[in-house]
């Protein structure tokens, strides 16, 4: 997905490489998730849930929202729960969730601990690669949590009931997330349709 060849770019008088092995698993992930950069940077294979051994979903602390209200205690932080259909399922396999189950690692560059580095270089990285492919639009990493985020509305839009007239007051505080990505991923919840 991501080739180490023709991955030099020419920046000021320097010329840097691109490329980094986990690029290709970080996109995934972004794809897949939906995530912001900075919490696909945090994520942590003990941040997976199992229901009969089966991972369902992935409970990851929303870093913007808990920044935001200072949220720092275990009892304050706020999570997103993510629901591991069959894409993102092959994507942690491949990864090595067999091997890592239950471990405190990152899933991506466990030995290093500056995750902004991380998230930086992954920005900056799908940039450099989307120019090369010399479409007449651009497309940054956003462009694959708005599309996440588009099929996830698409794919609930029948199955959540509105209960006020307000939907925000019932998604806020009426609809268990944990719920709702159970049985996306009961239902075959897929961000990219099958061919």
């Amino acid at each position: 997905m991501v080739p180490p060849e023709n991955s030099k770019e020419q920046v000021g008088k320097s010329v840097k490489s691109r490329y980094r092995p986990w690029l290709s698993d970080f996109f995934k992930l972004k794809a897949f998730t939906g995530q912001r950069n900075m919490d696909i940077a945090k994520l942590k294979w003990n941040m997976i849930h199992y229901e009969n051994d089966l991972p369902i979903y992935i409970a990851s602390p929303n870093t913007k929202v808990n920044k935001q209200k200072n949220n720092f205690t275990i009892e304050e932080i706020e999570y997103v729960y993510i629901p591991i259909g069959e894409e993102l399922k092959t994507v942690l396999l491949d990864m090595g969730l067999n091997k890592n189950k239950h471990t405190d690692k990152y899933l991506i560059l466990p030995e290093v601990n500056n995750r902004k580095t991380t998230e930086k270089q992954a920005s900056i990285s799908f940039s450099f690669y989307w120019k090369k492919l010399n479409k007449s639009y651009f497309r940054s990493l956003t462009h694959l949590r708005k599309t996440y985020a588009t099929r996830e509305r698409i794919f609930n839009n029948s199955s959540i009931t509105t209960l006020h007239s307000n939907v925000k007051t019932t998604e806020r505080y009426y609809i268990d997330d944990v719920e709702i990505v159970k049985q996306m991923v009961s239902d075959g919840f897929r961000v990219f349709p099958e061919k």
